[in-house]
Order: C-alpha cells, then sequence, then structure tokens
C-alpha cells in the first residue's frame, strides 16, 4: 500500500487511501491520515458512516489527543487490507478520518517525513 505525506499550514501529515465497504460490499475509496496516538482501527466523521452504513456496535468513550474524554457511536464495517476484507471497528468523530495502530498491527510503515514524500505499508509475514 502506498501513500504520500500531505502538508498544511506547514504540518506534515501521513496520508493512505484504504477501501472501505458498505453494507451491500461496495468499496468507498476514503482517505485517512495515520495517527499513531490513536489505537483503534479507524476513525470516521459522520457524513462517511451514513454514506457506508455500517453496523451499530454501542457507544464508547474516546480518550482525545488532548486528555479529555468523549462518548461516540462505534460501529463494525469491513475494509481491504493488504488484499483481504478485514472486520474492523469504526469510531465516529468529526474531523479527518484517521487511521490507527490496531489496523496497521502486522505491518511495517515506512513514511518518508518531507512534503509529498512516499508512505509505503507493507504486511509482515510471519512464518
Amino acid at each position: 500500500m502506498i501513500g504520500y505525506v500531505a502538508e498544511q499550514n506547514g504540518e506534515l501529515f501521513p496520508t493512505i487511501n484504504v477501501q472501505v465497504l458498505d453494507r451491500e460490499s461496495n468499496t468507498h475509496q476514503i482517505s485517512g491520515v495515520i495517527d499513531t496516538g490513536f489505537t483503534g482501527d479507524i476513525m470516521l466523521p459522520p457524513r462517511i458512516i451514513q454514506m457506508i452504513k455500517p453496523y451499530y456496535d454501542g457507544d464508547v468513550m474516546t480518550e482525545l489527543a488532548d486528555g479529555s474524554t468523549i462518548s461516540t457511536d462505534a460501529y463494525i464495517g469491513n475494509l481491504l487490507w493488504h488484499g483481504t476484507s478485514r472486520e474492523i471497528e469504526i469510531i465516529e468523530a468529526d474531523g479527518y478520518p484517521l487511521i490507527g495502530m490496531n489496523l496497521l498491527r502486522g505491518s511495517t510503515v515506512n513514511i518518508q517525513t518531507v512534503a509529498g514524500g512516499a508512505v509505503h505499508i507493507n504486511e509482515i509475514h510471519q512464518d
């Protein structure tokens, strides 16, 4: 999987595109920022949740980067990851889609930390 490093207001954002599946197994390309501080799978804004219609999984408490906690909705969905469908937890929150560490589990991530740099994510093959 290949992405790029976006730059906005002097800040760098490692960005990748993922293929999220809706309830009818149609794919939707979502651009998300890799956030190593987010321990979940993926965080999506309400407009994308409404588009893909994942299955509601309840209310969860989520700790934000500033240390505060909020109650938000969680969903179960699927995306294509390393060539196969993978069940994921989707956290609903306003803002830009985030790719979390749990989704990256079992992968190597290489980021060229310059504007326009490449982001490579490869599956770790364990024998």
